[in-house]
């Protein structure tokens, strides 16, 4: 049996198509629910190599993406393979190929996603050498609750005037590079899936959440609060009514993450209805060519 691993700069229909039954017949192997960015692979840029598939002449069996954010030195990656076609090192290959297109953009290191109960997952990431960072809850709204009132706290879209003080939020909450979140925010292949809003009270800029409007999904990320306005109530004000405005417009689940670490946020997130829906494990691999 001889495969093909085909290195893609943007990834046609057909493609994302035979994509999704890849994973779909990962997941139903091992019960997953794997996370592959999906409003992220549906607006890659033309000109990147971030994908690459693996082919039993016209089967798709194997697959890697990578999701690589300027200023930050790694790359984020989810890897898999056919239940049908393991054991035959393509998950090897398929790191080989990748690490080799990584070097060539200064990118010396991976961050490898895996659902914590996947056991082929792990085995893969052992076999090669990874080595355990991290874990997050993915957390799925249930039953929600009624939104909460805070005096002089006000929601309101975000504007280009605020995306400074946005990108230095990040940077103070997620340590993320101020540049890094500037080319996040006005990244133009996101636009039109992606809502950022900014929360003031009495004027002032206290907080920020951000909506990726999915295909299957809507996911709340970058939510966060200055460490001085914490502790307040601003946080389950904050989300509640952000949940609220999702559920007037669109009937679609909606998902978050959150450190496994962080149970001040996790603690908020229950309170305000969300589940844990599963839990994924973060792998650091060195790339070294030699």
């Amino acid at each position: 049996m001889i495969y093909t691993i085909q290195p893609r700069a943007g990834l046609s229909r057909l493609e994302l198509q035979q994509i999704q039954g890849l994973a779909q017949a990962c997941e139903q192997d091992e019960g997953l629910t794997m996370k592959l960015n999906w409003s992220l692979l549906h607006t890659r840029p033309p000109n990147v190599v971030n994908d690459f598939l693996c082919y039993d002449q016209a089967n798709l069996v194997g697959y890697l993406a990578l999701y690589t954010f300027d200023g930050t030195p790694q790359a984020e990656a989810t890897v898999m393979v056919h239940p049908a076609h393991r054991q035959k090192h393509l998950c090897r290959q398929l790191l080989k190929t990748a690490s080799e297109a990584l070097a060539a953009r200064q990118i010396f290191e991976i961050l490898f996603i895996c659902e914590e109960k996947s056991g082929s997952g792990r085995a893969c990431l052992k076999a090669i050498g990874a080595t355990y960072d991290n874990s997050e809850f993915k957390m799925t709204l249930g039953q929600p609750v009624s939104p909460k009132q805070v005096s002089g706290l006000q929601l309101r879209p975000a504007t280009v005037a605020d995306h400074p003080t946005m990108a230095g939020l990040d940077q103070t909450c997620f340590d993320v590079a101020p540049q890094a979140a500037l080319e996040m925010l006005e990244n133009p292949a996101l636009t039109e899936q992606r809502r950022n809003f900014v929360a003031t009270l009495d004027g002032r800029l206290v907080g920020k959440i951000q909506v990726m409007l999915g295909r299957e999904e809507i996911y709340i990320f970058g939510f966060c609060l200055l460490p001085e306005s914490r502790g307040r109530g601003l946080g389950r004000a904050i989300l509640t009514q952000t949940l609220r405005q999702l559920g007037l417009e669109r009937r679609q689940p909606i998902s978050l993450e959150v450190a496994v670490k962080n149970m001040p946020a996790f603690n908020l997130y229950r309170r305000c209805g969300f589940e844990v829906a599963t839990t994924y494990d973060y792998y650091r691999y060195p790339i070294n060519l030699a």
